[in-house]
């Protein structure tokens, strides 16, 4: 049985930075990124540590690609700070900025700490704040079910919760549209793996190959026939480049999908 003790090593956060993060729109990964950054620099007593977005994906059990994407948000966003490049034999030096107030607007929360006879005035002025980003986050929330995956997902898959609403939404930020999440989502029932992770993996395989709309989704599924097509059933097995096995491994999910076309 686990018995975690603050003897044994703890991280100091301050309740105002967690009141900020919780109150922000992140995403889950967004959050483990948070949340290894934190282990690894409050944990240590230090302000910044080399990390690498290998090591996040790997301890997060996340792909390596949703780590790059998130992470390049939260720097954007002026979450995470990038203190200093990659080198050789050394990871990017991760900073979490906890000035709030240089966060982007959309991601900043309302200070929900200090006195309340100090604050009132402050209070206020944050209720009609929170009054406003509910609204917000109502009209977001009306928008995003009203989209084609979200419908597709609730009639085949059953309730689409917010952790995965979020992750759909982030690869539209990253520019694929609507109907390419559909067909990822499509090729997941054909194929009778009706989860979210498996559209997601898909997902992911093309956006690395930089297939962000239908029709080039499309042409790699024809371009992919026409390369199986007529390939002998008896070949023996030959050796492959590092360069041949990386690609063989991509590839990997373009023979699952096969299943679906065929």
């Amino acid at each position: 049985m686990a018995a975690p003790q603050k003897e044994n090593g703890y991280t100091p956060i301050a309740n105002e930075i967690l009141e900020a993060v919780y109150a922000a729109k992140l995403s889950a990964t967004q959050y483990k990124i948070l949340m290894i950054l934190w282990r690894y620099t409050y944990g240590y007593n230090r302000k910044n540590a080399p990390i690498s977005q290998s090591f996040i994906a790997k301890a997060t059990d996340t792909h390596i690609s949703s780590v790059r994407r998130e992470m390049a948000k939260l720097v954007k966003w002026g979450i995470v700070r990038e203190i200093s490049p990659a080198g050789f034999n050394r990871a990017k030096v991760l900073e979490f900025n906890k000035n709030y107030d240089e966060w982007k607007p959309t991601q900043v929360a309302p200070t929900l700490g200090g006195s309340a006879d100090a604050n009132s005035t402050q209070n206020e002025a944050d209720t009609g704040s929170a009054h406003a980003t509910q609204k917000r986050n109502i009209k977001q929330d009306t928008q995003q079910q009203a989209r084609a995956y979200a419908r597709f997902y609730t009639a085949n898959f059953g309730v689409l919760t917010p952790f995965i609403s979020q992750e759909a939404e982030s690869f539209l930020d990253d520019g694929m549209t609507d109907e390419l999440i559909v067909m990822a989502l499509e090729k997941a029932v054909g194929n009778n793996k009706r989860y979210w992770s498996y559209a997601k993996g898909i997902l992911n395989r093309w956006l690395e190959a930089g297939i962000d709309t239908p029709e080039k989704a499309r042409a790699e599924r024809v371009e992919f026939k026409n390369r199986t097509r007529g390939k002998p059933k008896d070949t023996m097995e030959r050796s492959y480049t590092a360069e041949e096995k990386k690609k063989r491994e991509q590839d990997a999910y373009a023979d699952m999908e096969a299943l679906y076309d065929e």
